[in-house]
């Protein structure tokens, strides 16, 4: 596997502007019926990862303070997405363990992930990666095509 580098990126940054694009041309295809209605909202303060191969941007994905206050201090995972000639490629893997890193040094206790029924491949690596199918919690408790998880997250003792 070839390496690929993550960064955190502005919001307006036109590679990340193009995965985002092609993110909602899958969406679409695969969820026609909802005709293209994201359904979590992106709040102030989202902060946006871009994973390259040297100049190629090759997927995407985005932190946000949760909305899960229950479980203390919370993220969720947004807009994870990996162009399809390079899934498979270790690119996903490198978006979730850099987020993991940056929620925890936040002082984060849990990561949530929602995803819908017609994605496997993101079902695939957050399970993958640890995370547990859990009950859709809001706003997408009423969204029938909603699969919801969480990750809760080791703090490093520093030993």
């Amino acid at each position: 596997m070839q390496e690929c580098d993550v960064i955190e990126i502005a919001r307006q940054h036109p590679p990340l502007l193009e995965l985002l694009a092609a993110a909602d041309r899958e969406f679409i295809a695969r969820y026609p019926e909802l005709r293209g209605r994201r359904r979590g909202p992106l709040l102030p303060g989202i902060r946006f990862f871009l994973a390259h191969r040297g100049i190629a941007a090759v997927g995407c994905c985005a932190l946000q303070q949760g909305l899960t206050t229950s479980v203390g201090r919370s993220y969720e995972v947004k807009r994870l997405f990996v162009i399809p000639e390079a899934r498979g490629t270790g690119i996903v893997d490198a978006l979730l363990i850099s987020i993991e890193i940056i929620a925890i040094t936040n002082g984060a206790q849990w990561l949530f992930f929602e995803t819908g029924v017609r994605q496997p491949e993101a079902i695939h690596a957050v399970l993958r990666h640890g995370y547990c199918p859990i009950n859709a919690y809001p706003p997408y408790h009423d969204d029938p095509f909603a699969q919801c998880f969480a990750k809760q997250l080791e703090m490093s003792t520093g030993s």
